[in-house]
């Protein structure tokens, strides 16, 4: 997989220039911009509908948004709720409520944080990586993993090393820019 800068004039396919919508040429830059964000939001859409379909195998009625606490929790490790809920964007009241379904399923332990008594620490559970080891295993899971198996290591560490790249650069650009609140 090749990079291609800025200067380059063909599309995420290497095909020249596309025509937009005036009838004008769109700058072939552009037009691997735009190929890109419509990439994004199809991934976006399939990674929703993955989730959701892990939720209900991993426990029938669990919620995309409790599914995606556990998992963030069982990748990122143990955290606070307050910084789970940054880390999800959501406010502490809906990540209270997930995490309360968490526990009541055994996915996730809360014990007190030792630094600030005030506040939780939240850990996945082994019972709870078991379970979702599982739910990666079977039907619910198949996916993204499927999807690579056949892919060149190489690709596959390329595509990791060029997104974490945007997303670091991106997060840059969101920490330069105040808040318009």
């Amino acid at each position: 997989m090749a990079e291609r800068g800025h200067g380059d004039d063909r599309g995420l396919d290497g095909v020249g220039a596309e025509r937009g919508d005036a009838g004008g040429e769109i700058d072939g830059f552009e037009a691997a911009v735009r190929g890109l964000e419509d990439a994004f939001a199809r991934m976006v859409r399939q990674h929703r509908q993955v989730v959701t379909r892990q939720a209900a195998a991993l426990k029938p009625g669990l919620s995309a948004g409790a599914m995606k606490a556990f998992i963030t929790l069982c990748n990122a490790g143990t955290m606070t709720p307050s910084t789970l809920a940054e880390h999800l964007l959501l406010d502490r009241a809906q990540v209270s409520r997930m995490v309360r379904d968490l526990e009541d399923e055994g996915l996730i332990t809360r014990e007190p944080d030792p630094v600030d008594r005030r506040s939780a620490l939240l850990t996945a559970t082994e019972e709870g990586r078991a379970r979702l080891d599982a739910v990666r295993g079977g039907p619910a899971g198949e996916g993204l993993r499927a999807d690579l198996a056949h892919w060149d290591r190489a690709d596959i560490h390329t595509l990791v090393r060029l997104l974490g790249r945007l997303v670091e650069e991106q997060q840059a650009r969101v920490d330069r820019t105040p808040d318009a609140g």
